[in-house]
């Protein structure tokens, strides 16, 4: 007789194990690495012909004591297990929960029927991914969690600066209690029983060297970060002890930074994920999975669609065909078709201009700040957000279009995720790319319900180059996946 005895974070099967079922369990639990083809060991071969190494990474662990692998996973190997009629018997070793307390809401905080069942599905689980496309109400479903869950103290992990703040004040304007909500990130340390946090500063406290989390996200800013983590201590008492931990934009967990902090966080029995596009391009969407359990939600974007609590948007792709050289690398490529594209640029500024003309708020996306500069010189009354800009500057930005000051936001990869600006009804998706998770986040920030707003247009590109058009083919090849967008192979008919 197998027993499994669950962790928080790892749990082990204890008992005779037989090698067919031991084997299952290790292909199940484990991914081809990537990169792998560019290793030594990958390509090494020994002499009895096998490689060195297969190229899989593998979550299930052969220990003295027995095997272990990450709890999230218990669904999966509990199939195995009941396939191969395994009798097994289950031992709950995680600690208990100390507190038990609930947070009131505002009485104006109302949930549509889909946020609610949500919630309950969340509370009965105790812990999942939670997929809801973009503008259908993550942080509004987290709030009722929060609220109902019975557990204190819970951090809410973000991935910048600009949503900290955003989601800080949402959670504010819905959970009553004597104390305000708490943050840590952007320069702050006010620690409370519900605290947003930035995963750059929990991965710090951690002892994250400051080049790998760099990489992670360029709206680090070094110089905060140092001033925070002179309260490194209670940071690090803040992860490990909190009984409840939610994460926005799941999808980045499995980056090595992401995933450390979900680990760390030892005494949360209640965790989830939350994501417009809980998968990874890369293929190691298991770790996910690993840190938070199965997908215990699932709601689409066509659907919100369709029952109009998003709007339904025109997506143009009109084929920018350009014969600007032969270049070797992606770098070289980028740069010459996109960033400095002349023709596609001026079609981007003519294009802005004629949505200022309408008085539509109008987003442009772009992966670097030189290509935003470009843009804001041939859009002059453009107002240009980077990761760079303090939480001030961002707002006051933000608010010009907010207010109809301004009709036109050039903004960097900071407002692919998280920002949440409701009247924007045009975009330009400037900045090219392959990321099937950053294209959905991207396109979501368009279309958000908000009075007298009946439609979201959004301008990409079908772009020819080496690299890039196979990218530019995976994005329509990705927005098809929704009934509920319409999809138009040309230009707006306003440029033509």
């Amino acid at each position: 007789m197998i027993t499994i005895k669950i962790g928080n974070i790892e749990s082990m099967l204890d008992g005779f194990v037989p090698s067919q079922i031991w084997e299952m369990l290790d292909s199940e639990l484990s991914y081809k690495t990537k990169g792998v083809e560019y290793t030594k060991a990958y390509n090494e071969i020994k002499e009895d012909g096998e490689r060195a190494w297969d190229g899989r990474t593998r979550l299930l662990k052969n220990r003295k004591n027995g095997l272990f692998f990450p709890s999230g996973t218990l669904a999966r190997v509990r199939k195995i297990l009941d396939d191969q009629r395994m009798q097994y018997t289950f031992e709950d070793c995680r600690p208990p929960t100390v507190n038990n307390i609930t947070y009131p809401l505002n009485e104006k905080v109302k949930f549509h029927d889909y946020q609610s069942d949500a919630i309950n599905k969340c509370l009965e689980t105790k812990r999942g991914i939670v997929k809801v496309a973009t503008g259908g109400g993550k942080t509004h479903i987290a709030g009722g969690i929060i609220s109902k869950a019975g557990v204190t103290p819970w951090v809410f992990f973000v991935n910048s600066r600009a949503v900290l703040h955003q989601t800080a004040r949402a959670l504010e304007n819905k959970i009553l209690g004597e104390e305000s909500i708490g943050i840590v990130g952007d320069g702050i340390c006010d620690i409370r029983n519900i605290t947003v946090m930035t995963m750059q500063t929990a991965a710090a406290a951690l002892g994250e060297k400051k080049k790998d989390i760099d990489e992670e996200d360029d709206d680090y800013n070094d110089e905060k970060e140092q001033a925070i983590l002179q309260k490194k201590a209670d940071i690090l008492n803040l992860i490990k002890g909190a009984e409840g931990i939610i994460v926005d934009e799941a999808h980045h967990t499995p980056a090595r930074l992401a995933k450390a902090v979900c680990f760390a966080a030892k005494n949360a029995r209640a965790r989830f994920g939350l994501s417009a596009s809980p998968w990874r391009d890369d293929g190691d969407d298991l770790l996910i999975e690993a840190c938070f359990g199965k997908r215990i939600v699932d709601i689409e974007a066509t659907y919100l669609i369709n029952r109009g609590f998003l709007v339904r948007p025109t997506i143009y792709m009109p084929h920018m065909r350009c014969c600007l050289g032969s270049f070797k690398t992606y770098q070289n490529i980028y740069s010459s078709y996109i960033v400095d594209n002349d023709k596609r640029n001026e079609v981007i500024a003519d294009y802005a201009n004629i949505c200022r003309e309408q008085k539509k708020p109008t987003m442009i996306l772009v992966k670097q700040i030189k290509h935003g500069k470009i843009l804001n010189d041939l859009l002059p009354d453009a107002v240009f957000i980077k990761g760079e800009d303090s939480t001030k500057q961002r707002d006051k930005a933000i608010n010009s279009i907010v207010n109809r000051n301004k009709f036109i936001l050039i903004a960097t990869a900071l407002a692919d995720e998280g920002l949440d600006i409701p009247c924007l009804e045009r975009g330009i998706l400037a900045g090219s790319g392959k990321s099937s998770t950053k294209a959905f986040q991207r396109l979501g920030r368009f279309l958000r319900v908000e009075e007298g707003k009946t439609e979201a247009k959004i301008l990409d590109f079908m772009d020819y180059a080496k690299y890039i058009s196979e990218h530019s083919r995976r994005r329509l090849k990705l927005y098809s996946t929704e009934s509920g967008f319409i999809i138009v192979k040309d230009f707006p008919p306003e440029i033509k």
